[in-house]
């Protein structure tokens, strides 16, 4: 829960319904501990078996109830577990081959299997399984994905890993081979513009998608796309930009009650 706490979705979470927000959270515990699990500064093959463990058990939650809250959700939501697996796979590739300038195609789907499949749990969860709101989740997913990219870039440069596609580096004339040199070139700022316009252009996607689903459902989701959205309309003038406790209430509230459109 206190993890929870600092995250810019607690505000939506605590105002589901009750067994919305248990799953939420339970889900979001989980992705949590997975997450760690591949960003751990441990050896790469200590990750790996960390990674296969939580593999394992995920099958057991699937094929018989422990009483966990996990199981819970998956249960009361009919959550698939493609969706899981789908996380899974894309932290293996954190650990195993971790990305250093890919080219784009490579980059959506790591962003699809690590956000938008958590989307697509999280729209279930909201009661919205129909094709726009699955790609509300995707869509969504990958342009909050790609906000993280912007603005984690020196944060995951020390773990090696670059996330920028090859072809904004390539837009700002850039080369794509050593790691130190792009985070000193100044036109790394063009490369991220690249990627930013892309993000836009995705939150929009989502944003239509969810017009043409259950919105009165969706308010949670569109609340952290929004709050998302907010943190990427302040790069890169802020290089870490945080959403104060207010302004983040505010916006959850006009998606909650409708005021925002």
């Amino acid at each position: 829960m206190n993890e929870a706490r600092r995250s810019s979705f607690y505000w939506a979470m605590r105002l589901m319904p009750r067994a919305q927000r248990r799953a939420m959270f339970a889900v979001y515990g989980w992705c949590r501990t997975v997450d760690d699990i591949a960003d751990a500064d441990l050896p790469a093959e200590i990750r790996r078996a960390g990674l296969a463990a939580a593999r394992r058990h995920l099958d057991q939650v699937f094929a018989a109830d422990d009483g966990t809250e996990m199981a819970r959700a998956i249960r009361r939501h009919r959550l698939d577990g493609a969706w899981f697996e789908m996380v899974l796979d894309g932290l293996d590739t954190d650990v195993t081959a971790p990305l250093h300038a890919p080219d784009l195609p490579t980059l959506d789907l790591y962003c699809r299997r690590v956000a938008g499949a958590v989307g697509r749990i999280a729209v279930a969860i909201f009661g919205c399984n129909d094709d726009a709101a699955a790609d509300f989740a995707f869509s969504g997913g990958t342009a909050l994905q790609f906000t993280n990219i912007l603005r984690d870039v020196q944060e995951d440069a020390a773990r090696g890993r670059l996330y920028l596609p090859r072809e904004a580096l390539a837009a700002a004339a850039m080369r794509s081979d050593d790691l130190g040199a792009i985070l000193a070139d100044p036109r790394l700022a063009d490369a991220k513009a690249w990627l930013a316009a892309r993000a836009q252009a995705l939150y929009d996607q989502a944003e239509s998608s969810a017009a043409r689903s259950d919105r009165r459902r969706l308010w949670p989701g569109l609340a952290m796309l929004r709050l998302y959205r907010r943190l990427l309309d302040r790069l890169p003038a802020e290089e870490r930009p945080k959403l104060g406790t207010l302004e983040a209430i505010a916006i959850v509230l006009a998606c909650r009650f409708g005021l925002a459109r």
